[in-house]
């Protein structure tokens, strides 16, 4: 019997030449995981309060120690949500508890109850949730926290971030 899989620790690229134009220097030349798979993304506050969805669809791939997660939302309650903050629980891997980790954006909001011109996603606390954040429409010149009364329960977000792992 023939069989397609190949089981390895990793590959090893450490042969290649190492950047001289930035000055960087290279810590590691092994691809030492690559995965693909889906993820629920839910909506809380810092409580543990969780919106209803009817619908929570996330995609993510991870190479190595970056992890790319793909996400669309659509609320239909925020039940006893409380709070400064709304945050998105369930995303596929922990991420470290400092100050930079990653990123995103929410490319697709819908029927907040305050005006935003953008949001994004925070992540650099709490490992195992993102924090959404936003400018409010109107001038302003910073991202805040957005609150749980920003919500009503009839919102729909869809969106994009990057981050390390553990």
């Amino acid at each position: 019997t023939f069989s397609n899989e190949i089981t390895c620790t990793g590959i090893n690229i450490s042969s290649q030449t190492d950047t001289t134009a930035t000055g960087a220097d290279r810590t590691s030349g092994k691809l030492d995981h690559y995965e693909e798979g889906t993820w629920t993304p839910v909506i809380m506050d810092v409580t543990g309060n969780v919106a209803t969805s009817s619908q929570a669809n996330g995609s993510y791939t991870r190479i190595g120690n970056r992890v790319e997660i793909a996400f669309s939302i659509t609320l239909t309650s925020i039940g006893s949500m409380t709070g400064s903050y709304v945050q998105i629980k369930g995303i596929p891997f922990p991420h470290p508890n400092n100050d930079y980790n990653g990123g995103g954006n929410i490319v697709l909001f819908t029927n907040l109850n305050t005006s935003y011109s953008s949001l994004a996603i925070d992540v650099s606390s709490t490992t195992t949730v993102l924090w959404l954040t936003g400018v409010a429409a109107g001038g302003a010149s910073s991202h805040n926290y957005i609150p749980v009364s920003a919500l009503s329960g009839d919102e729909r977000f869809g969106g994009v971030a990057k981050y390390y792992v553990v």
